[in-house]
């Protein structure tokens, strides 16, 4: 009963006008509150969970019309075998010149080394004849096939004669600096927003007077740790620098110039990188998406030993080459979405194969924008769904609407490639659509709360929890209901309280005592308390809910009270509370009414009005007049196909109650228990021979019931006055 209390008293303290305004103003504080964790997104929670997501999109491949071999990459591996044809690693600088040489002959168009050249070549010839100033000796003997006794200068002289690329690497050292070879033009965007080093570890000073190109090979992993984007440009010290594959495209392209675009203004974010004839779209860093199935294709590799045999020469004739390690113990890993411990090399393949398919997935600021504008908008339309419909339609139009969101985010990627992060929807439209239903259904138990406090107090606890079930059954207002309707008063209690004028507290606690086994008899039968009158008790049946077999059951309840009143007045009279047993009167009608909560929007109860309730209370009054412990009237007679269990029914009289125009049967229902019924048949007889006026045996019977002892005095003079007016008319009564 208190969980009970405890919703009423929310429900006083939220007024009914609040509610809408909760229904909004709770999901919006939600929405606001998972916005902000996911800005801040602490422990990258929510961008692990949007990368996940992302690699779904990709786990669907999605080719493009244009063939791999439009332009063919090729990885050329620097293995395990190979290190055991030609040594130790690392080898001398004319083995890498033979190896461009022999790439250049046998048709590449440009060849990409992802090594890096940082340090002077120690195996170079000239390098250890330098340790020896004094040494008489013919250098010659010392020179390669090309005769360069310097190695370091013989790759230079290899590099400024063929379209290489030498891979450089982004280091937070300061210096390092390097020309890229390579012009940059800014068309509405600024190089502030890319990736930046303090310097770069760059190839020796020999190298660097090649002229070479050369590209960066850093590389950022996500929150994950996997490696999903390649930065196509960087910022090292005051210079920017492509990427080792951007340089290669360059290269491939004798592009002189590549072209950064934005939105607009110097400020303005990257949103594509051109080189030649390919625009890339890059996000706000200038960083590339590589499309995991790019990064399979990049496998296998060819082995740089069965190159060099001529085995694969059809393979390298008009190909684009990426020289790089894959050896155990050289290669640099990465993990993947593609797959786990993949190397370097492979990925700046794979980025080359992904720019000459001109297949891209993009995740630029558009796509940021429409993440946040769809995660708002379905938010609003979650919460008006929640509000315009009810029960189970709006889940179903919810599941509805964030399949579709989900969709639309595949389509949309399958249609051009831009990585929809529908989590953030997903997340916002569940939050606003749980919350606003939430706060629906506490607006509804709040209601179903206060119903609950406001009938505990006269509904049995069984039409509490029916109407708090199905309130709809509740027509708040009134509604016309056949109903019947119970009016029980304290016989003499006037008289009786003039004892008590002294203490009138321990009235007060004779009263409850009295009133409280009575009430519990009416409420254990579904019956409601309409309201206590000094007294007095009211009460009545099949409202708000509906009671099959009301009048019965009426007619029982009745009967009940009678029993426990005399089960109380033995414990009374035993502790010498009172020096009489107590005794009531109780009335019983059924008919129609109009019942519901009448008053006043400040104040109301739950009762019912109608000329059935004011012939009840009549009959309340008249069990007095006849001595008799309950009248029924003959509305309720009349539904009652046999007389109520553990009672005798008699016909009382037919009369015109005060106040009323119309004549009424009354009869009156003898307990069996407390009460003598041994008179109820002769009496019945009687009241027929009155009805046919037979007044000879009228009152031969009616001197036989005045021989009796238990015969109700109030009653024998009532049937009296039939006999010596012989009257059979209605009589009318002033009796209220």
């Amino acid at each position: 009963m208190s969980d009970l209390v405890g919703q009423g008293e929310t429900m006083k303290m939220i007024p009914k006008s609040m509610w809408p305004w909760l229904n909004v103003l709770v999901p919006v504080a939600l929405c606001s509150l998972l916005m902000t964790l996911r800005v801040a997104d602490p422990g990258q929670v929510f961008e692990k969970l949007t990368l996940s997501i992302l690699d779904g999109y990709q786990s669907l491949e999605v080719e493009s019309s244009a063939s791999d071999e439009a332009k063919p990459v090729r990885l050329l591996q620097i293995d395990d075998e190979a290190l055991e044809a030609f040594g130790q690693w690392p080898w001398s600088r004319d083995k890498l010149g033979e190896i461009l040489i022999t790439l250049y002959e046998k048709g590449a168009t440009v060849v990409g080394i992802d090594l890096l050249l940082a340090e002077p070549d120690r195996l170079s010839p000239a390098r250890f004849l330098s340790k020896f100033p004094n040494l008489t000796i013919e250098t010659e003997q010392f020179a390669n096939a090309f005769g360069y006794i310097d190695n370091d200068q013989f790759l230079s002289d290899v590099f400024s004669q063929t379209p290489s690329v030498l891979a450089v690497a982004a280091s937070h050292k300061v210096g390092g600096d390097v020309d890229a070879a390579i012009g940059f033009a800014w068309v509405g965007a600024s190089p502030d927003g890319l990736l930046a080093y303090n310097g770069l570890l760059a190839p020796t000073e020999i190298l660097k007077q090649s002229g070479v190109k050369v590209g960066h090979i850093a590389v950022r992993p996500d929150a994950d740790g996997m490696l999903r984007r390649i930065p196509l440009l960087i910022r090292a010290g005051d210079l920017v620098y492509p990427s080792l594959f951007l340089s290669m495209l360059a290269n491939e392209q004798e592009a002189s110039t590549i072209i950064i675009k934005g939105s607009g203004g110097d400020d303005s974010m990257i949103e594509t990188v051109k080189v030649g004839a390919y625009e890339i779209p890059v996000d706000s860093d200038g960083e590339m998406q590589v499309v995991p199935h790019h990064i399979i294709k990049s496998f296998p590799g060819l082995h740089l030993t069965e190159v060099l045999d001529g085995l694969h020469d059809e393979k390298i004739a008009g190909s684009v080459i990426l020289l790089g390690p894959t050896a155990t113990g050289l290669m640099d890993f990465h993990d993947t979405p593609a797959g786990l411990n993949v190397p370097g090399p492979a990925l700046h393949v794979a980025a080359l194969k992904q720019i000459y398919a001109e297949e891209y997935v993009i995740r630029d600021a558009v796509v940021l924008g429409a993440e946040w504008f769809g995660a708002l908008l379905l938010s609003i339309i979650c919460i008006v769904v929640a509000l315009k419909c009810g029960g189970l339609v709006s889940p179903a139009i919810f599941v509805v609407l964030i399949g579709s969101y989900i969709g639309s985010g595949f389509w949309w990627f399958s249609e051009s490639g831009h990585l929809f992060d529908w989590s953030l929807g997903t997340m916002f439209g569940l939050t606003a659509f749980v919350s606003s239903t939430a706060v629906s259904l506490l607006r509804t138990e709040s209601e179903k709360g206060q119903i609950r406090k406001a009938f505990s107090t006269y509904l049995s606890p069984d039409l509490v929890a029916e109407i708090s079930k199905n309130p709809e059954k509740l027509k708040l207002g009134g509604e016309r209901r056949e109903v019947t309707v119970l009016f029980a008063d304290i016989r003499g209690f006037t008289t009786m309280s003039e004892g008590y004028k002294d203490k009138p507290e321990e009235l007060t606690v004779l009263l409850n005592d009295l009133l409280t086994p009575l009430t519990y008899e009416i409420m254990d039968h579904k019956g409601t308390i309409d309201k206590y009158m000094g007294d007095a008790i009211m009460a009545f049946w099949n409202a708000p809910v509906d009671v099959p077999n009301h009048p019965r059951i009426a007619c029982e309840v009745a009967i009940g009270m009678m029993i426990a009143l005399e089960v109380l007045n033995k414990e009374l009279l035993s502790s010498e509370r009172i020096a009489e047993p107590l005794k009531i009167g109780i009335g019983l009608n059924t008919g129609e009414v109009t019942v519901g909560n009448l008053g006043s929007e400040q104040r109301f109860d739950y009762s019912c009005l109608g000329d059935a309730i004011n012939l009840g209370a009549r009959l309340e009054g008249l069990s007095k007049a006849y001595g008799v412990p309950i009248v029924i009237g003959e509305a309720t007679y009349d539904v009652l196909d046999r007389p109520p269990a553990g009672a005798e029914v008699v016909l009382l009289d037919h009369v015109i109650v005060k106040g009323k125009s119309i004549a009424v049967a009354i009869y009156g229902i003898i307990p069996e228990q407390g009460f003598p019924t041994g008179w109820c048949a002769d009496h019945n007889q009687f009241m027929d021979h009155v009805s046919d006026e037979n007044w000879k045996e009228a009152e031969v019977l009616l001197g036989a019931l005045q021989d009796r002892d238990d015969y109700p005095a109030e009653l024998l003079e009532q049937c009296a006055y039939r006999v010596e007016q012989k009257s059979s008319a209605v009589r009318q009564m002033h009796t209220k």
